[in-house]
């Protein structure tokens, strides 16, 4: 609910919100993190959150307002691709509010008229999945007309943006290169519920299902993320069965979600990966949130994020912010944040050999990896959603000055 007199009025729409949305991944925990903090600089916001099924109850943010607006599953998605970004032009026509913040998932804004002061922020768009998920760019049929219909409505609403606010140096350049300088651009960073993180991760709760250590325990390498080929589960499960090989105490962990299940392996096709693994040394949590995660993350030896690429990447931030050192790979996001034997491990992306030995040199030296969980731990202060939403603001005010 909305509360005291602000200069500005935003509208966020959305499509996930932490605590909130069912879904939410890492844009929706960084919405939830970082509108209360925009609501802190004498600005009200209003989210207009997209639903597909059951929501939880709105916070009571001060500041901040909440429009649920629900579309039924039932609708094919082509339609419900079109029908989002028609409510949200309704809502806009209501509100005028000054400013509009949308990432570009799904083209929600796609829609909103020419003269809406909108500012997208360009996460990780239908291209760039196609382009990382293998034969989702071949699939037919309904499917197929979705994928294409999303990727028309989120260069449509990129293309009429004021400007953009890309999340990494790495989406920027992508970004540059498809629309060129005509698009105004600034980078700011993700950011996460540090505080939050680290007082979940202290606790160390952990699910039931956690591995036993029984005798000596060995080290535990948690894969962490949907268990899907673009966050390199496939890759995870295949330098798993490497390390098993010189490690004989080694357990190995996955923490995640199934992805596309149509067309990713799930749990039999990666213990397939991991034939000459002990089974009963591989763990599978399924999808784990809140202090499961961060207390799964603080009890691991080393947590991996091995993506093939990556626009920012959340997850390591969290698993710093969780204290234990993490293996990142190079070439995309992780690279504004992650720097190899300083505050975390690097490996090359699609390479289980590379990753396999990132894990073992991240047990080989236990004070040097001490040193980069330390230092990753101090880092991801500048991460915070306080001081983001200073950074966040001002980028927004300079794209829709002119």
């Amino acid at each position: 609910m909305t509360a005291g007199r602000a200069s500005e009025h935003w509208l966020v729409i959305l499509n996930e919100y932490a605590d909130l949305s069912t879904y939410t991944g890492g844009v929706g925990r960084r919405y939830a993190a970082l509108v209360p903090q925009i609501a802190r600089h004498d600005i009200s916001v209003t989210v207009l959150l997209f639903a597909e099924s059951e929501i939880q109850a709105p916070p009571q943010v001060e500041g901040v307002e909440f429009k649920i607006e629900k579309v039924s599953r039932r609708i094919p998605r082509p339609l419900r691709l079109v029908i989002r970004p028609l409510l949200a032009r309704k809502l806009y026509s209501r509100l005028q509010p000054a400013v509009v913040v949308s990432p570009e998932w799904q083209g929600i804004s796609a829609f909103l008229p020419r003269s809406a002061n909108l500012v997208t922020n360009v996460v990780t768009g239908m291209r760039l999945i196609n382009s990382l998920t293998p034969g989702r760019s071949r699939r037919i049929g309904i499917r197929r007309v979705a994928d294409l219909i999303q990727i028309r409505l989120e260069e449509m609403q990129i293309a009429r943006s004021r400007g953009a606010i890309s999340v990494s140096s790495a989406i920027d350049k992508m970004l540059k290169a498809r629309f060129g300088d005509a698009l105004k651009s600034r980078v700011v960073r993700n950011c996460i519920d540090v505080a939050a993180v680290k007082d979940l991760a202290m606790r160390k709760n952990i699910p039931s299902s956690w591995p036993a250590a029984e005798g000596s325990p060995g080290p535990l390498f948690l894969f962490a993320g949907r268990l899907e080929a673009r966050k390199g589960a496939p890759v995870a499960a295949a330098a798993f069965d490497i390390v098993a090989r010189s490690v004989s105490d080694a357990r190995f962990v996955f923490a995640g979600g199934l992805g596309d299940t149509t067309k990713e392996l799930g749990e039999e096709g990666l213990r397939a990966l991991m034939a000459s693994t002990d089974q009963r040394r591989v763990h599978f949590l399924g999808d784990l949130r809140g202090d499961f995660l961060y207390g799964a993350m603080a009890s691991a030896t080393t947590v991996l994020c091995p993506s093939r690429w990556e626009a920012f990447g959340n997850i390591a931030l969290e698993a710093k912010a969780s204290g234990r050192p993490v293996i990142v790979t190079a070439g995309s996001g992780f690279d504004d944040f992650c720097t190899d034997g300083v505050d975390a491990y690097k490996c090359l992306p699609d390479d289980a050999a590379s990753l396999a030995a990132a894990c073992l040199r991240s047990i080989g030296d236990p004070a040097k990896s001490d040193a980069i969980a330390s230092n990753a731990f101090t880092q991801v202060d500048y991460f915070a959603a306080p001081i983001v939403a200073r950074d966040f603001i001002a980028a927004v005010e300079e794209l829709t000055r002119s």
